[in-house]
């Protein structure tokens, strides 16, 4: 995999496949690698063990990726904070034996490090699998809004 450092100018707008190479940009960086060689070999058990493993860790945090995106702030050099929640899920939430796998709930994370804390905060049980989490001063899922002139709870 290369990483362009000098004149990104050179592949300005260029993302996706390109011949045999990949064009892609992370956190303002961009990088090129090769495609992915095929293979005829089937995945072995262990492959495809950790794929359900990994598989079912993404399944999970997927619908609170812009929570997660708040709860994992806290820097680790090569890491998008969803890329923390999902190491963190696969190594400790994902519990049983393949096919059988699992999440324990008592063990999801969906924020770690230090935050800031929350101003009035409720949660709602809406539906029977549904919960909105509300924190007054109109503090939304990805946008922070100015918070209440009061004390802290």
């Amino acid at each position: 995999m290369g990483k362009i450092i000098k004149n990104p100018l050179l592949l300005f707008g260029i993302s996706g496949k390109l011949g045999n190479q990949v064009h892609y940009s992370r956190k303002g960086k961009h990088y090129v690698r090769s495609l992915p060689k095929k293979t005829d070999i089937p995945p072995t058990q262990a492959q495809l063990a950790q794929r359900a493993r990994f598989a079912l860790a993404t399944k999970c945090l997927k619908p609170a990726r812009q929570l997660i995106a708040i709860g994992f702030k806290a820097p680790k050099a090569g890491m998008t904070e969803y890329n923390r929640a999902a190491s963190y899920t696969h190594k400790n939430a994902v519990c049983g034996e393949y096919p059988g796998y699992y999440i324990d709930f008592s063990k999801l994370l969906v924020s770690q490090g230090g935050l800031k804390k929350a101003w009035n905060a409720s949660a709602l049980r809406t539906q029977p699998n549904v919960t909105r989490l509300r924190v007054a001063g109109g503090f939304k899922l990805g946008r922070r809004h100015p918070a209440p002139q009061s004390t802290p709870v």
